[in-house]
């Protein structure tokens, strides 16, 4: 083998050469800083979205919680004013109740379980009272009015709590992200 002298053709190949490598290279980094770049801006494009998302959907239970404390007032003023609720209105407050269920933590919604069931009590206190007045047992009636007259006062004081705690609930936190 026979080693030919450096041409300068030879020379500007192989310079040519490193230089391509070189400049492939500096490309891959650039492009690789870009890249990095754009997955960070990405990525707080998606915080910013999905925090978009919660506000949305905060605004929305607010809403609808709102509506749903708004859809009870009348039902306790009712109550309030006549010691009991009527059967069309114990109908139309159902649906509300239950989707209180939904927009409400557990302890609330339990809560409204209990009023709804110690007005169904006092209910039933009163019509025994009725019987046994009817029956000319006033003595009888007397006791069980007792009886309804506190299950009336369990109920409006636990639906004055309830809806306090119902609107504390709604309330969006000074603080919330």
């Amino acid at each position: 083998m026979e080693w030919h002298a450096i041409t300068w053709d030879a020379v500007a190949t192989f310079v040519t050469g490193l230089l391509a490598v070189g400049a492939a290279w500096w490309v891959g980094l650039r492009q690789t800083d870009l890249m990095r770049q754009l997955q960070g801006e990405a990525a707080i494009q998606n915080k910013a979205s999905l925090f978009l998302q919660q506000q949305s959907l905060r605004s929305e239970l607010l809403g609808r919680r709102a509506k749903c404390i708004e859809q009870i007032r009348p039902f306790w003023a009712e109550y309030a004013i006549n010691a009991q609720l009527s059967k069309e209105s114990i109908s139309l407050l159902k649906p509300v109740l239950w989707d209180a269920q939904l927009l409400f933590s557990a302890e609330i919604s339990n809560r409204l379980g209990d009023v709804i069931h110690s007005h169904m009590l006092a209910n039933h206190r009163r019509e025994t009272a009725e019987y046994y007045q009817n029956l000319g047992n006033s003595e009888t009636a007397t006791q069980w009015r007792e009886k309804q007259f506190e299950s009336d006062d369990a109920v409006y004081k636990a639906i004055w709590t309830l809806l306090e705690d119902m609107i504390a609930e709604t309330r969006l936190a000074e603080s919330s992200n």
